[in-house]
């Protein structure tokens, strides 16, 4: 899902509620206060093991930006494989077809 997509608004993350992570996204891109965007993702995409549809749209562009800096994080390895343990969880929902067919 590009990052210029209008459904980022209204997509879920981790506490049930829309969480748009475009802004520490762009951050992180950026390398302007990687401590706060990497904040900003932990709390609004990931929950006592609950996570959500920005959760999922995340996650490419979370490996891309890793790929792009070029030094390795381990934010981006934690959150990467939280979600995706995440996903197998009941109470946590499925990855759209739409996303997954992008």
């Amino acid at each position: 899902m590009e990052l210029n997509d209008p459904r980022w608004a209204s997509l879920k993350g981790g506490y049930g509620v829309p969480f748009d992570p475009r802004p520490a996204l762009f951050q992180l891109a950026d390398g302007t206060d990687i401590q706060g965007a990497w904040g900003q993702l932990w709390d609004g995409l990931h929950h006592q093991g609950d996570v959500g549809e920005a959760s999922y749209a995340s996650v490419p562009h979370l490996v891309r930006i890793h790929e792009a800096r070029g030094m390795p994080d381990w934010n981006t390895y934690a959150i990467v494989a939280t979600i995706d343990l995440a996903r197998d969880r009941r109470r946590n929902p499925t990855i759209p077809a739409w996303l997954g067919a992008e």
